[in-house]
């Protein structure tokens, strides 16, 4: 079932549906969440000790250079997609 805007012909904005995962996708899911989870944290972390260091706070541009070093070093980082970690820079920007 749909959301329609009023005026406009009935146009169908968003539409809600059901998925069925499987257990192995679940798994990935999880494991994504985790990951952007853990990088939010570390990320937080490192942005308030460059703070109380340098009395000012670290690009965004900073961070997200790194991610593509992370990816190389870690296997697990390198299964999750880059767009989910750079989203994971922008909100804490």
């Amino acid at each position: 079932m749909g959301f329609k805007k009023k005026n406009e012909n009935s146009i169908i904005l968003c539409k809600k549906i059901q998925i069925y995962p499987t257990k192995e996708q679940i798994a990935d899911i999880e494991r994504d969440s985790f990951l952007c989870k853990l990088l939010y944290n570390t990320y937080l972390a490192q942005r308030k000790e460059y703070y109380t260091c340098y009395n000012k706070n670290m690009k965004m541009s900073e961070q997200r250079s790194q991610i593509k070093l992370l990816r190389k070093q870690n296997t697990d980082y390198a299964k999750v997609y880059a767009k989910h970690l750079h989203a994971v820079c922008m909100d804490l920007a």
